[in-house]
C-alpha cells in the first residue's frame, strides 16, 4: 500500500466515532419483600433531553433522567404480587428496551420439623425468604423482653435457606410456664414489630 494511501487510512480510523458503552441497569438487592422500596442505578446510557421510562414488569413506575456521564438512579415500588416470582425491571424510550434485569419478590418463612414438639426438644428451623442475605436470629421474647437471641446461620445469598437444629425454646436452665413470643429476622438486636420478621407464639404449660 502507497505511504500516502496507508496514512489517510489511519487517519480516518482515528477518526471514528468509539462505540458506546453498553447500557445496564442493577438494583441494590437480588431479592425484596412485596410492597419494598428498590433503588436501581443505571451507566452507560444516553443523556438527552427526554427522561426515559422506567418500567417493572411493563408498567411504568418511575423516570430516569442521567447525567452527561450516562450515568443515574431512581427508585422504585416493588410489586405486591404473590411472591415468590420474578419481576423484571427494564428502562425503555419509547418501545425499546434499552438495559433489563431481574429481581426476586418473597416473604420470609420459618418452619419447624417436627410440627410438634416439647420446649426443650431439639427441632428443625427451615428459614427462607428474607431478603438480605447474612445471619438470620432467632429472638426469645417473654413479656415484651428479649431473653435470648440465637444466631441461627447465614444465608449465602438474598432469599436463601438457612437450617438449624435447636431446642424449640432456645433457654438455658429450666423454661417457666407463659407464653414465649419467638421472632425470627436479619438482626442481632430485638425490635418488636421489625418489617420482615416473622413471629411465632409457643405456650408452655
Amino acid at each position: 500500500m502507497p505511504r500516502r494511501l496507508l496514512v489517510l487510512v489511519l487517519l480516518a480510523l482515528g477518526a471514528a466515532p468509539q462505540a458506546a458503552a453498553a447500557a445496564t441497569i442493577t438494583t441494590d438487592r437480588a431479592c425484596y419483600r412485596p410492597g419494598a422500596t428498590a433503588t436501581a442505578t443505571f451507566s452507560g446510557f444516553t443523556a438527552g433531553p427526554d427522561p426515559f421510562d422506567l418500567r417493572v414488569n411493563d408498567d411504568v413506575a418511575a423516570e430516569v433522567r442521567v447525567d452527561g456521564a450516562g450515568a443515574g438512579t431512581a427508585t422504585f415500588r416493588v410489586p405486591r404480587g404473590a411472591p415468590p416470582q420474578p419481576v423484571t425491571v427494564r428502562v425503555q424510550d419509547s418501545l425499546a428496551i434499552l438495559a433489563e434485569t431481574t429481581v426476586r419478590v418473597s416473604v420470609p418463612v420459618v418452619e419447624m420439623s417436627p410440627t410438634r414438639a416439647k420446649p426443650t426438644t431439639r427441632v428443625t428451623y427451615l428459614a427462607t425468604g428474607f431478603d438480605t442475605s447474612g445471619p438470620v436470629y432467632l429472638h426469645v421474647v417473654r413479656g415484651g423482653r428479649a431473653l435470648r437471641t440465637v444466631r441461627l446461620g447465614t444465608a449465602e445469598r438474598a432469599c436463601g435457606e438457612v437450617v438449624a437444629r435447636i431446642p424449640q425454646i432456645p433457654l438455658r436452665g429450666r423454661i417457666a410456664k407463659g407464653a414465649y413470643r419467638l421472632q425470627f429476622d436479619a438482626s442481632a438486636a430485638y425490635r418488636a414489630g421489625r418489617p420482615g420478621a416473622v413471629v411465632r407464639t409457643r405456650v408452655v404449660r
